[in-house]
């Protein structure tokens, strides 16, 4: 199954955490839009529905991948963008 063209945007006007190196970008879904775009390419595209999204003040990244290397690429995407805020990485590697 492709990666969906359409990532899980985040509702309503939650900015992100200011500890964050990406406070600097304006809102959570042009967040959510970066990080889908880089693990996309990243992973070229490994990760199968994918679905990135803020929630209790962490982000969360869903979908599943083929290798414990692509759970990892796209980890490691989110972490340099989102900085030292905090990443639950759900992806399943089957």
């Amino acid at each position: 199954m492709p990666v969906s063209s359409k990532p899980n945007l985040s509702t309503g006007s939650e900015k992100f955490p200011p500890h964050s190196a990406a406070s600097k970008t304006t809102d959570i879904p042009e967040l959510v839009r970066q990080i889908f775009r880089t693990i996309k390419r990243d992973t070229n595209p490994g990760v199968q529905e994918m679905n990135i999204f803020f929630e209790n003040g962490k982000w969360v990244l869903t979908g599943y991948c083929n290798t414990f290397y692509t759970k990892q690429l796209a980890q490691e995407a989110v972490l340099r963008i989102i900085g030292d805020a905090d990443l639950i990485n759900r992806i399943y590697v089957a």
